[in-house]
């Protein structure tokens, strides 16, 4: 059903929308409350991501986790505000973060 090797695209993901956006890893890190170290290491993907800092991200970079994931935009992404997700998104992403936890160990 997911393709755990699309979590490996996320920091990719998130330095180029960074980047599009103009916003340095300074200023996005200050504002999803992390060092720039640590986003420096999440963007290169020498670090795994948490699910809570993905959903940080998510908001202030304004676009839906599947962007991130790199997933096809769900059919009903259009009829959702941005940013809000349902619990079945929340638990599908679950189980691929803890995917990427245990293949990295």
């Amino acid at each position: 059903m997911y393709d755990e090797t699309k979590l490996k695209g996320v920091g990719a993901r998130i330095r180029n929308l960074r980047a599009e956006q103009e916003l340095t890893q300074f200023e996005l890190a200050a504002k999803i409350g992390v060092s720039q170290t640590h986003l420096s290491n999440i963007e290169r993907g020498r670090v795994q991501i948490s699910l809570k800092l993905l959903l940080r991200i998510a908001n202030v970079l304004e676009r839906r986790l599947d962007y991130f994931l790199g997933l096809p935009s769900l059919p009903f992404a259009d009829a959702a505000p941005q940013g809000s997700y349902t619990v079945e998104e929340l638990g599908a992403l679950l189980q691929m973060l803890q995917l990427l936890k245990t293949t990295n160990h």
